[in-house]
C-alpha cells in the first residue's frame, strides 16, 4: 500500500515504481515470499491538506518576507520532528556500529544479486558490536550479527559463506584487533527459513 498526502504536479505509475523498486530487492518470484510482478498494489494518496501547507511551503521568516534564503523558500514540505546527531566517526557522520552494518547489508545485496552465495533470498537483518575505548573512539568489531532469509536446504552452508562473502570487507583494518575476527559461527538458529550467525573474536 502506497498511502499518504503529497503535493506533486508529477504524473506518476505509482504501482510500476512499487512494482520495479520490489523487483530490485529481490522480490522476483513465489519462492521469495512474493512476486513483483503479481502482487497487488494499493494506491491510497490524496492532495496535501490547504493549511498544513500554508504553514510549512516556506519558512516562517521568508513567509514573513525576513529572508530570501533558498532554504527559507523550500520550506519543510510537511511537519514532522527529527532526532538524531552526528558523530565524527565515520565519513558518513553516523556512529561506526550503524555504518558497518549498513555497508554489511549492502554487500549481502550485492552477494545475492550476483549469486555469489546460492540461495540467499532478499531483505537479511545486520548488527554489528563495536567496542570503544575510553576516549569514546571505536577501536575493534565485537560481534557481526547476520539473520538471511535462504532457500530451504542450506542452512548448513550459509553461515560460512555468508561470512566470506560478505564480513571481512565490511570490517575495516582499522577497527579489528590483532587476532581478527574468527569466521566460525558460536550459534545458529532455524525458524522456517531464516538462519542467524554470530560471530566473535576468537577469546
Amino acid at each position: 500500500m502506497i498511502a499518504g498526502e503529497i503535493t506533486t504536479s508529477a504524473a506518476l505509475d505509482y504501482a510500476a515504481i512499487a512494482r520495479r523498486t520490489a523487483r530490485e530487492i529481490g522480490y522476483d518470484s513465489g519462492d521469495a515470499g512474493f512476486d513483483a510482478s503479481a502482487v497487488g498494489v494499493i494506491i491510497a494518496l490524496d492532495k496535501q491538506s490547504p493549511d498544513i501547507a500554508r504553514g510549512v511551503d516556506a519558512a516562517r521568516e521568508a513567509r514573513g518576507g525576513r529572508s530570501g534564503d533558498p532554504y527559507d523558500l523550500a520550506g519543510a514540505g510537511d511537519q514532522g520532528m527529527v532526532f538524531g546527531y552526528a558523530a565524527s566517526e565515520t565519513p558518513e557522520l553516523m556512529p561506526m556500529p550503524i555504518t558497518l552494518a549498513h555497508a554489511l547489508a549492502r554487500r549481502l545485496a550485492e552477494v545475492r544479486a550476483s549469486g555469489a552465495v546460492p540461495g540467499l533470498r532478499p531483505d537479511p537483518k545486520t548488527q554489528v558490536t563495536v567496542a570503544y575505548d575510553a576516549a569514546r573512539r571505536p577501536v575493534r568489531v565485537e560481534k557481526v550479527l547476520i539473520s538471511a532469509h535462504h532457500a530451504d536446504g542450506v542452512q548448513d552452508k550459509l553461515p560460512g559463506a555468508l561470512w566470506s562473502e560478505s564480513s571481512p570487507p565490511c570490517c575495516p583494518a582499522t577497527c579489528t584487533t590483532p587476532r581478527r575476527c574468527a569466521g566460525s559461527s558460536t550459534s545458529t538458529r532455524r525458524a522456517g527459513s531464516w538462519s542467524a550467525g554470530r560471530w566473535a573474536p576468537p577469546a
